[in-house]
């Protein structure tokens, strides 16, 4: 097993695929940063709300005053210039990735896969040579550019656990039946270029069977030699269609995934793409013909030398960690199988975290909370819109786990009355990927009584099979 690892993921290879990446990825994530400062993700997103959706035993986390949260962005803003520029990369790497990590726990409906993703993606920047060539780094400190391919080979694992898990995600019923399908079509316009060019039904169909024959596939695709440069120009309509034609609110993500394929080359690809056309050394013309001259060999000026790894128990320790690390996230997006929830979308639970993407489409048909005296039987509607972001409310039934949070807030909230005898209940019902309306959650259980957990779902009514 050692020579196995030392001859694999320990072998010394080119940073030069590696490190171009780092200057893409970085500079969209500095395109994102930009993007937080025009929306106003401060000051609307975090700090002004009076409630906040929180994360399973991460309540703790909370907003700090507003000029440090924007002395937090500002400090990320920098971190992309100095990962992109390859100064001071791992520290600014492991920056960003820790204060998106902080935006996020703060409010759990900012959640998106994208960002996620970008967490990840950071924190792994955080522990690879991916500065080793074109940057500031290695113009101070010249060095021969070779890195571990486990560097390499980490951020491209992310990559197809991403397209991987979220064609597997595509295999639930919903899915293939085309009843999700259809409901994402029967949102675009008459003059969408899928409707105009095959009809909703084509339309249907390409996305029914496109999307799930692309992420299942798209992985192996661009790693095959002899297949990658047609999967790559698959990536492009693949993304071109998610961000221009199906969807509007997916941002940066399809640009993100089409600059990060260039992981997908072979660590000295760009390397030897800038050496391309280079005249070879040792030639001269004689009698108006090339001649190649006998190159010396094994000597230090002509040849690199390349020292083999040696086992180690630094090197014990890292391939214990990336085991763990490639373990943890090939289990965690299969959780639902194991703690018993068959339909992430529907309840709501085990969606994070999971490469779920626009795997639902939920319609709020009626929503009331109420708060009801169990003395006097008296019951007085909540104004939770009152209380909750536009964004807040668009993501309100996403997961039901929100409700009991929300209830929790209005009874410590409600003053001069006597809530020891009362229960705030939720008449709930939603359209569920085309289907008509239907009871979300039982309307006789108390919502602050809930204990908001991952799992816990005895409290939302079953999906209504369709007749």
């Amino acid at each position: 097993m050692k020579d196995f690892l030392l001859r694999t993921i320990f072998k010394p290879v080119s940073a030069s695929t590696l490190s171009a990446a780092r200057i893409l990825i970085s500079g969209l994530l500095f395109i994102e940063i930009l993007h937080f400062w025009q929306i106003g993700f401060v000051p609307f997103g975090l700090t002004r709300p009076v409630f906040h959706l929180k994360y399973d035993y991460f309540e703790w986390v909370n907003p700090l005053p507003e000029p440090v949260m924007y002395g937090i962005l500002a400090l990320m803003t920098v971190c992309t210039l100095l990962m992109t520029a390859g100064f001071l990369f791992r520290i600014a790497s492991a920056v960003f990735s820790l204060g998106l990590t902080y935006f996020m726990l703060i409010e759990q409906s900012h959640y998106n896969n994208h960002f996620y993703l970008f967490v990840l993606l950071t924190a792994v920047f955080a522990c690879v040579d991916a500065d080793k060539m074109y940057s500031v780094k290695s113009r101070r400190t010249p060095g021969d550019g070779m890195i571990p391919y486990w560097h390499h080979l980490l951020p491209l694992f992310l990559l197809c656990v991403t397209y991987f898990y979220g064609g597997i995600a595509k295999l639930s019923p919903e899915w293939i039946s085309g009843r999700l399908p259809g409901s994402i079509v029967d949102n675009l316009t008459a003059d969408n270029i899928l409707i105009s060019t095959m009809g909703r039904e084509g339309a249907t169909a390409f996305l029914q069977w496109g999307g799930v024959c692309f992420d299942l596939s798209i992985p192996f695709l661009l790693l095959w030699k002899k297949t990658r440069w047609p999967a790559v120009i698959a990536v492009l309509i693949f993304n071109f269609t998610n961000g221009n034609v199906l969807f509007a609110d997916i941002g940066h993500f399809p640009l993100f995934m089409v600059l990060a394929t260039a992981l997908f080359f072979p660590p000295d690809f760009v390397k030897n793409l800038f050496a391309y056309g280079d005249k070879p050394k040792g030639t001269r013309r004689a009698n108006g013909k090339k001649q190649r001259t006998s190159a010396k060999k094994n000597t230090p000026a002509a040849v690199a030398t390349v020292k083999s790894p040696v086992w180690t128990s630094g090197k014990a320790l890292t391939a214990g960690l990336l085991a763990a690390f490639v373990l943890i996230q090939l289990v965690l997006p299969l959780r639902h199988h194991f703690i018993g929830s068959p339909d992430p979308e529907w309840s709501g639970q085990f969606q994070r975290f999971s490469w779920r993407m626009k795997m639902q489409t939920k319609e709020v048909e009626k929503m009331d909370l109420m708060f009801v005296d169990l003395v006097t039987g008296e019951e007085s509607p909540l104004p939770y819109q009152q209380h909750l972001t536009g964004h807040q409310l668009k993501h309100i039934t996403t997961d039901p786990n929100y409700l009991p949070q929300l209830a929790k807030y209005f009874k410590g909230a409600i003053q001069n009355r006597d809530v020891s005898n009362a229960v705030i209940r939720g008449d709930v019902q939603i359209k569920y990927n085309g289907r008509t309306a239907q009871q979300y959650l039982n309307p006789s259980v108390d919502l602050s009584a809930i204990e908001p957990r991952e799992g816990t779902t005895n409290w939302i009514l079953p999906l209504k099979a369709l007749k």
